[in-house]
């Protein structure tokens, strides 16, 4: 299952969530480091601060970011722990 996403103006999908890594296909690279705020598909949406840690350009031209979630309350962490597979 995938959800979709918003960030630094683009858009994507979030694949995968293991508890502190987002895993994510978007349409445009992301510098590492990068602080950004993800819009996430889930319910009316929620909005959570991560930082990339890297991008990696794939066959399809789209590009799989991994970021890391900061300040993620408990509860939206396991909302998305629920929604998306580990």
């Amino acid at each position: 299952m995938s959800v979709a996403l918003e960030v630094a103006g683009g858009r994507g999908e979030a694949r995968s969530f293991d508890g502190e890594f987002l895993l994510a296909s978007v349409d445009s690279p992301i510098a590492p480091g990068t602080p950004l705020r993800i819009e996430l598909g889930i319910g009316e949406g929620l909005s959570v601060e991560a930082r990339c840690v890297g991008s990696r350009r794939q066959p399809d031209g789209s590009y799989e970011v991994r970021f890391r979630l900061v300040s993620l309350r408990r509860e939206a962490r396991l909302v998305i722990r629920s929604t998306l597979p580990s």
